[in-house]
């Protein structure tokens, strides 16, 4: 399975600048899921950089936005491998991330590539596990996150059903 970026819009409620995730380039339903992030020098984290900051290290992009763009993704497998959440608006609730690690960061003009698999699927809950690559090379390992799907009418927020 493949999605390019219109139909990514129509999963993930986030919008510009906080969707990270350009497109699903493969996906196994209930299994796997590859989607990629391409980092540009326009992203929102770089707007307060001064003009004539020489030092490339300015520009490294925040690793807590890797990690969202990762999560966003795990979002999509979770999404399509629940028939319940395909239908309507949801939001993605992210509980944890543990045993990660961060081996590189990365910059304008790389491609963030997400591996995330799931390890235990719950229903409305799920915990995923995997790799972000940059470039082909592994950049992060995510050992686990929890990540619930919820429907994002205020009835069921709230708890409370109005009469």
């Amino acid at each position: 399975m493949r999605l390019n970026y219109a139909q990514v819009k129509q999963l993930v409620s986030h919008r510009h600048p906080i969707l990270l995730v350009d497109r699903v380039t493969e996906a196994a339903i209930g299994e796997w899921i590859r989607a990629e992030k391409n980092i540009t020098a326009n992203e929102f984290c770089y707007g307060e950089i001064e003009d004539e900051a020489h030092d490339p290290r300015a520009y490294a992009y925040p690793v807590t936005l890797m990690l969202e763009s990762f999560c966003q993704a795990a979002y999509l497998l979770g999404r399509l491998s629940n028939s319940q959440t395909l239908s309507g608006r949801h939001i993605p609730l992210f509980g944890s991330i543990h045993q990660s690690t961060i081996y590189r960061e990365a910059f304008p003009g790389d491609k963030l590539e997400h591996h995330a698999r799931i390890v235990k699927n719950m229903g409305e809950a799920i915990v995923v596990g995997g790799e972000i690559l940059i470039n082909g090379q592994i950049a992060a390992e995510i050992g686990m996150a929890l990540l619930m799907i919820k429907p994002s009418d205020a009835e069921t927020i709230a708890g409370v059903k109005e009469d």
